[in-house]
């Protein structure tokens, strides 16, 4: 599983949409559960075996993402980006 964490603009973003009493958060428990549940999905590197061909983790400068992309989860629409 890969590591996943939040840059501190995102989890600003998320903890805001969290408070929001527009954000439904069933059938989660709790915020913290929802955020929990998209760091356990992010970890299980979900890109399809042609977009992991195509940008394969290169190691070295951790500056730098090798991929980036979007997960639409709940009710959120997610983009992230992945570091060696």
């Amino acid at each position: 599983m890969m590591e996943v964490s939040w840059s501190p603009m995102a989890a600003q973003q998320l903890a805001l949409l969290l408070d929001a009493e527009s954000l439904t958060l069933e059938p989660f428990a709790s915020g913290d559960e929802l955020k929990q549940a998209i760091e356990e999905t992010l970890a299980l590197d979900i890109r399809s075996p042609l977009q992991k061909q195509r940008h394969p983790n290169p190691g070295g400068d951790v500056s730098k993402p090798f991929f980036t992309g979007d997960l639409w989860f709940h009710q959120l629409h997610l983009k992230y980006c992945l570091l060696p």
